[in-house]
Formats: structure tokens, sequence, C-alpha cells
């Protein structure tokens, strides 16, 4: 379909990580460490490439840190977005806005998406709790409750796949447990 040099949608997802650092940085304005970010995001984040991202952007100039001594270990560091770093930041919100817009173009049905909304404001916050977050939003009631029930539907089809599982590790061990009363009754 593609030629195997089509990478827009790899580069897309990487500006769009990008962004979503640069916009959580930005919404802690006293800095935020590795371990802060990888704690907002608990096992969600892929927390070894956040820090590989974090490492190189400050090695190209882009973040700016500051060293934490901490009682016991290594220092921690704060990142922060440098002032390079903060030209960068707008370019790459106007060209994920403009990439936005040219998608808009292509697929009519989601015209209605405000790219500019999420230009400014997509952030790994989200992952701290989404709940919360879509409530907070300003979103209507209506679209608050289509967020709110397809997180449930998908919590409900998760909970069953968990259950299938339990149920048959539990019969493994049961089974496992027959197996050994039998041996113990042949000795």
């Amino acid at each position: 379909m593609w030629g195997k040099d089509f990478s827009y949608f790899h580069d897309l997802w990487k500006d769009i990580r990008l962004l979503l650092l640069f916009n959580t940085l930005k919404t802690n304005p006293d800095g935020l460490t590795y371990y802060g970010l990888k704690k907002m995001g608990g096992e969600t984040i892929p927390s070894s490439k956040i820090y590989r991202m974090m490492n190189i952007l400050f090695e190209q100039g882009l973040l700016s840190r500051i060293e934490e001594q901490s009682e016991q270990g290594r220092p921690r560091y704060k990142f922060f977005i440098s002032e390079l770093g903060q030209n960068y930041f707008e370019n790459l919100k106007k060209s994920l806005l403009n990439q936005i817009e040219f998608i808009q173009k292509k697929i009519p049905e989601i015209q209605k998406y405000n790219g500019k909304k999420f230009v400014d404001c997509a952030s790994f916050h989200i992952w701290q709790d989404p709940i919360a977050c879509c409530l907070h939003n300003d979103i209507s009631i209506k679209h608050k409750l289509e967020f709110i029930t397809q997180m449930e539907s998908k919590l409900l089809k998760k909970l069953e796949s968990i259950r299938k599982h339990k149920t048959k590790l539990e019969n493994l061990i049961e089974k496992d447990n027959s197996i050994s009363k039998q041996k113990i009754k042949k000795i």
C-alpha cells in the first residue's frame, strides 16, 4: 500500500509523544523528575522510553535540568523546558495542528474535533485519573457520559478476561492438587 520509506504515522506518533512530554512539563512549572513522571503514569507510560527521550532532549538543549540530591541512591534531576525547547515546542504545536487539520480535511467525520485544544492541553496527566480528567474537561455532559460509558465497557471486558484466566489457573491448581493426592495414595 505505502512504500517502505513511508514514515508519516511513525513520525506523527513521535511528535505526539514529544507534545505529551512538553505539555506535561509546561503544567509542572516547578520541574518534573523522571520518577515523578513515572509515578504519574504508573505502568501505562513506557518509562524507559520516556527516560531516554528526556535525556536526549536535555542533550539537544531542549530541556534543562537541575540536580536534586537524595539521601539515598543516585541524584534525581528535575527537568524544565529550556528557552530553545520553548521555541521548538511552539513549532511542534504548529506542525501538529497543521497535520490534524490536514487529516480533518481527508476524514470529514472528524471535522468537529478540536485539534487546537488537543495540541494545547494533551499531556501525560490523563493517566493519573482519566475519569477526573474527563469530568473536569470543558465538554458536554453527553460526551462525558459517553466517555465514562466506553471506559466502563472496556473495563468490564478486561475484568471478564481476567476472570477467565483466573478460573483457568484455579482449575490448573486443582488438577495439580488432585494429581498430587493420587500419587500420595499410590505410595
